[in-house]
């Protein structure tokens, strides 16, 4: 639930970030911006471009898996005069004043923070205003406000940047599928210059672009069973509910169809969900807010919130993060055309390992007061938190019982996702909190938010950190 915070707190630390950074640029200084690879990290480091792009400074973008020892000791060797880190940095200050003490350092980040403070350290995270991190605004917001601070009229057209972060950190898991908090004053902004439209319909992901029936098939969010990934089954289903997939030769999107075909849509594939076992709640998810960039072409898939979101993300998870950065800076050219070939290998990579976790009686563990999915060897690292999202939000675990997620880096380690419901969370339930308690029993460091989180371990601390976790919520919720 959205908290009421001090947003004229909030607004002093974000002119003060940007006061930093328009300093450093007048003068010429060199920038490192370092960001996440998931969609609001690219979405934040796109908005830091294009306003130190604007500002004519020199800088570099680089986007990491996490922020660790390794990845801030080649950062502090750089020799670079001003640090940006966004997306990440909040749950690492103590390490990045141990690195890059003495030097100017701005973090725009919104996960839960450490204490920490220095001299040289511009910091701006919602938790620190008494906003929701994990409601009210993401990282790609808080870099959207920084910008906006310049001029609102001359970057309200990073707007729709910002949603796309938002959206993509899943800050519309609401009732309503809306952004709220701060987040609505970004919309509102969209809305007011123009480049923002909402409408209330079915959220089918490719809801402009793609035939109905592969839509339908394209939606995981929730995983609708026999029909997510299958688009025969789903051509089928619409045929068998009388909905022509097509007009003559050329097939209808959603937003071909009438409200009447869409409310008739929605009656059958609610229908088919509950026979399915889905919960009310995730089927209730299907209906919510549907953010439209009337800046983009129709037909682009840059057109929808969601699957600009989805787009850009397969393209940090895919190790093309670039990719993702450029077309959030504007390119729609090149970029944006290996950003879309890159989205279909995505898919297929996404489906195999969802099978995997489906199919395998292996891929599942069952403890006391959490279900853990064993990828280590199995699942890619970089897409474990979209496998973790996806299963969590499916309507087909058990609410209150955390998912999490574990999967082998390429150096070895252990990376860890995890996932609960907004009723859980409503019952004291902080898996930031707890990951990073049980991270740091084994060697490790965690963190995150309160309904989503993550940790980096050492491989031979698996099973105390799973215990540790189990224990907590065991605590905390008592044991399914």
């Amino acid at each position: 639930m959205s908290r009421e915070g001090d947003l004229e707190g909030f607004a002093k630390a974000v002119e003060e970030a940007f006061s930093k950074i328009f300093e450093h640029a007048k003068k010429g200084s060199y920038v490192r911006v370092t960001s996440h690879l998931d969609s609001d990290g690219l979405a934040a480091a796109g908005i830091v471009g294009c306003l130190l792009h604007s500002l004519d400074a020199s800088f570099c973008i680089r986007i990491e898996r996490q922020l660790d020892e390794e990845v801030l000791s080649s950062v502090s060797e750089e020799g670079a005069d001003l640090y940006i880190f966004t997306d990440c940095g909040s749950g690492y200050l103590d390490l990045i004043l141990e690195y890059l003490g003495g030097r100017d350092v701005v973090v725009l980040d919104h996960h839960q923070p450490v204490e920490a403070s220095g001299e040289k350290l511009w910091h701006v995270n919602p938790h620190l205003f008494g906003f929701d991190g994990a409601r009210d605004i993401s990282a790609s917001g808080v870099a959207y406000f920084v910008a906006r601070s310049a001029s609102p009229e001359e970057y309200v057209y990073l707007a729709p940047v910002a949603i796309v972060g938002a959206v993509g950190d899943m800050q519309d898991r609401n009732p309503e599928r809306e952004l709220r908090g701060l987040n609505k004053q970004i919309v509102e902004d969209g809305i007011r210059y123009g480049y923002v439209d909402v409408e209330k319909d079915l959220l089918l992901f490719g809801r402009e672009t793609r035939p109905v029936h592969v839509a339908l098939a394209s939606t995981t969010s929730p995983f609708m069973p026999g029909l997510s990934g299958e688009e025969d089954s789903c051509y089928a289903f619409l045929r068998s509910i009388g909905i022509d997939a097509y007009s003559g030769d050329r097939p209808r999107t959603l937003s071909d169809l009438s409200w009447d075909e869409k409310q008739k849509l929605f009656t059958e594939v609610v229908k088919y969900l509950v026979s399915k076992g889905v919960s009310s709640d995730s089927i209730l998810s299907l209906i919510g807010c549907a953010y439209t960039f009337l800046n983009e072409e129709r037909g682009s898939p840059l057109r929808d919130a969601r699957e600009f979101s989805a787009l850009i993300n397969s393209c940090g998870k895919m190790g093309k993060a670039g990719l993702g950065v450029a077309v959030c800076m504007g390119d729609r050219g090149s970029a944006l055309k290996e950003a879309m070939e890159t989205y279909s290998e995505y898919r297929r990579r996404i489906a195999k390992f969802l099978n995997w976790v489906v199919t395998d009686p292996g891929a599942r563990v069952h403890m006391q007061s959490i279900d853990v999915v064993r990828g280590e060897g199995v699942i890619d690292d970089r897409m474990l938190s979209t496998v973790a999202t996806i299963i969590s939000t499916s309507g087909l675990m058990d609410e209150m019982r955390p998912l999490i997620a574990l999967a082998r880096d390429e150096r070895g380690r252990i990376k860890v996702s995890a996932r609960t419901s907004p009723k859980a969370v409503s019952k004291g339930l902080n898996l930031g909190e707890i990951m990073n308690k049980a991270a740091s029993l084994v060697g490790g460091r965690g963190g995150g938010h309160d309904i989503a989180a993550g940790a980096n371990i050492p491989e031979g601390g698996v099973e105390e950190f799973l215990k540790a976790i189990d224990s907590m919520v065991k605590s905390t919720l008592g044991s399914s």
